[in-house]
């Protein structure tokens, strides 16, 4: 009787190992195999070194939730900025702290697996191990802090670490949410078209020749849904953008539904307190005060639609407002900020515009707006994550 039962027993733990196995799968989808990592403190960050070789620097902010039960009710968990460096330099010349309070992310520098000694200091670059060092680094993260939300891990490099970012996301595509390349001589390609792709170059950067190349890519005859080029105004190889300009990109990379688009922003400094509104203006010939900065001898009829077709857009999911703000707006300063604005630049551009912004509530946009100027749509900032 005993072995009559047997062969049923083992099916029932075969069906129920298999049950397992098959709950488990999700939690792995976005992982893979998760290699073996040697964890050390250092400062301010985590020596994560695997065992080939590659070496890479976790930053966790002191605000961000540590495990799931630590996540407050409603809240969103936190993605994973990975940030390579360009040649020569090193992981934690590249890393962000700052940005990663600001966007409330994990933050993994990843390290070239070539040293460099150039100009007396040390430094590494890419080699053939480069794209499995992230990718096993990133697995490694998200398996190890599973408060991370795998579906918003966003790679970001500078020069070479932007060609980098091309090269890793095909060998893993599920496993990043967008990707942002800024200063990079190399320029995205059919190989990407199913990514989320932000392309910053600055234009006194050689590497700003590729621009064409990247505008084919990005919209030319084979557009493709979700990519973006920020020009910033007069940046060389190495500035990096302002810290509002790589919120926004990351936003971006990690909207529902975003246009893609081209987008002119200056590189100058901002000042560091955020202002709680962002202003999309649109004018017209004749408009009061309006130089017609980007030549367009648009009508008033033309900006009105321009106007009412990004409000619409915006209130179905269908674009992104930031980016359709620095995209389409006609007030320079509040553009050169990100789109944003405070209640007193309202009050003086229309007391109209103030009166509606006090009325929103957090994440709301107004209606568009009739101003002397030009057609408005203001958008309030949602709180801070």
């Amino acid at each position: 009787m005993h072995s009559d039962h047997a062969p049923y027993r083992r099916a029932v733990l075969c069906l129920l190992a298999f049950s397992v196995l098959a709950l488990a799968a999700p939690a792995q989808k976005h992982r893979g195999k998760v290699p073996k990592v040697a964890a050390h403190p250092d400062g301010a960050y985590t020596r994560l070194e695997l065992e080939s070789g590659g070496v890479g620097f976790l930053y966790v902010p002191a605000d961000v939730p540590k495990s799931p039960e630590s996540l407050a009710a409603g809240a969103a968990r936190p993605g994973l900025l990975v940030v390579l460096h360009g040649h020569g330099s090193t992981a934690k010349n590249m890393m962000r702290p700052p940005l990663a309070n600001a966007h409330g992310d994990y933050m993994l520098a990843v390290q070239g697996g070539t040293p460099i000694a150039a100009e007396g200091r040390e430094g590494f670059g890419w080699d053939g191990s480069g794209v499995a060092t992230i990718s096993d680094l990133v697995r490694y993260v998200l398996a190890t802090h599973p408060v991370v939300d795998p579906k918003k891990v966003v790679l970001l490099g500078h020069s070479a670490g932007g060609t980098m970012v091309l090269e890793a996301y095909p060998a893993a595509p599920k496993l990043y949410a967008g990707l942002i390349t800024i200063a990079a001589p190399r320029t995205p390609t059919s190989a990407h078209k199913n990514a989320r792709v932000c392309v910053f170059l600055g234009t006194a950067d050689p590497n700003f020749n590729g621009a064409p190349a990247v505008r084919n890519a990005l919209g030319g005859k084979r557009r493709w849904k979700s990519g973006c080029l920020v020009v910033l105004q007069g940046a060389e190889h190495n500035h990096l953008p302002q810290l509002v300009h790589l919120i926004l990109a990351i936003d971006w990379c990690l909207a529902g539904k975003a246009h893609g688009a081209e987008v002119e922003v200056s590189n100058q400094p901002l000042p560091e307190a955020a202002a709680p509104y962002r202003l999309l203006l649109v004018g017209y010939v004749g408009a009061a005060d309006w130089d017609d900065p980007r030549d367009t001898k648009r009508k008033k009829e033309a900006a009105k639609k321009l106007a009412g077709t990004v409000a619409r857009d915006c209130a179905k999911g269908a674009a992104f407002f930031p980016l359709e703000v620095l995209a389409h707006s006609d007030h320079a300063a509040s553009s050169a900020a990100g789109g944003r604005i405070d209640s007193r630049g309202l009050e003086e551009l229309d007391p109209k515009l103030g009166e509606a912004a006090a009325a929103l509530e957090p994440g709301a946009r107004s209606e568009v707006i009739d101003t002397p100027k030009g057609f408005a749509v203001i958008q309030r900032i949602p709180p801070a994550r």
